[in-house]
């Protein structure tokens, strides 16, 4: 397949989305998908993100993009990453205030490209000091650092063992800079989609288990879930997302000889949330009730062992 002319890759996609023949648009589907499997895919999506058409080509472009380095990643020389790299960079910051099925797409692809290359060792601390400082960018800094943790585990990357022990090691240095940003967001923007990413950016750093435990254990982020929990009116994602960074914070807590700080904490907090399971069980509130029920089973499941054997503190 030669490569197209944009043109007629933007006609293919509006052919694809909104043509009302079935049989076009299947015709259209398979020759975009023949395009994505090229090495011309690369650029294709690199002009169609620049172009910043239909949210259709858009999509489409940062899919692909996404799919490509996850995949297919040998096929670009090494010298070219750099340059892939500051473009990516590039669409994010343009793409900051567009759909977020646009951004998740393009920070995943930025997730999976850091971490195969191994020359950009310092990609935590530079994402924070270029989208950190801005409202309007720091939605799609927290998309990239929610997904970094999670990619080191994912098995379509062609990656080894011990690459992998390096990455997450690689993680660890930066989780206190993850730190000090998630608290700086939850005192700075009340915004309940921003919340949702800062809930769920937590939840994905902490089950890493390298989060420094004295200093989270008496961090306002501990707090900042439960407080959402008690509220009216806040939208499932976000009641969802408080959830589950308390899961994940109960779940390292299994190992309480090195997390007693973080569990002590954690262990009053959820005996505070009895008297709102009761009274969510009463007016039938069956999303809060079961959210709570998974928060009580975590803990019991994590402490269950040391309620017979307390851990053995030392003086420090």
């Amino acid at each position: 397949m030669e490569k197209p002319p944009i043109e007629l890759v933007v006609q293919a996609l509006e052919t694809f989305s909104r043509h009302h023949d079935p049989a076009e648009q299947q015709k259209a589907s398979k020759w975009l998908e023949q395009l994505q499997r090229s090495v011309h895919a690369w650029e294709v999506a690199d002009q169609l993100l620049a172009l910043k058409g239909s949210q259709e080509a858009s999509y489409f472009a940062a899919q692909t993009m996404q799919s490509k380095i996850r995949h297919n990643f040998d096929e670009l020389p090494p010298q070219t990453h750099t340059a892939l790299r500051d473009s990516l960079l590039n669409h994010l910051q343009n793409f900051c205030t567009e759909h977020h099925t646009i951004t998740r797409q393009l920070a995943v692809a930025l997730a999976d490209l850091a971490l195969q290359v191994s020359q950009w060792n310092t990609v935590v601390p530079d994402l924070i000091q270029r989208f950190g400082s801005n409202v309007s960018t720091v939605g799609v800094l927290l998309d990239v650092l929610i997904v970094l943790p999670e990619e080191t585990y994912n098995r379509s990357l062609r990656l080894g063992e011990t690459r992998r022990k390096e990455l997450r090691q690689l993680l660890s240095h930066s989780c206190t800079d993850v730190l000090s940003l998630l608290v700086a967001c939850l005192n700075s923007y009340h915004d309940n989609n921003l919340l949702t990413k800062l809930y769920n950016c937590l939840g994905s750093w902490v089950n890493m288990g390298t989060f420094p435990v004295h200093e989270l254990a008496q961090s306002p982020l501990v707090q900042a879930p439960f407080q959402t929990l008690t509220q009216l009116e806040v939208p499932s994602m976000l009641y969802d997302a408080a959830t589950d960074s308390i899961c994940a914070m109960l779940y390292v807590c299994e190992d309480v000889q090195a997390f007693f700080p973080l569990a002590l904490v954690l262990k009053s907090q959820v005996e505070q949330m009895r008297p709102l399971f009761q009274a969510a069980v009463q007016i039938e509130d069956s999303d809060r009730s079961i959210c709570l029920c998974r928060i009580f089973t975590e803990m019991c499941e994590s402490f269950l062992y040391y309620s017979h054997h307390p851990p053995k503190l030392t003086s420090g």
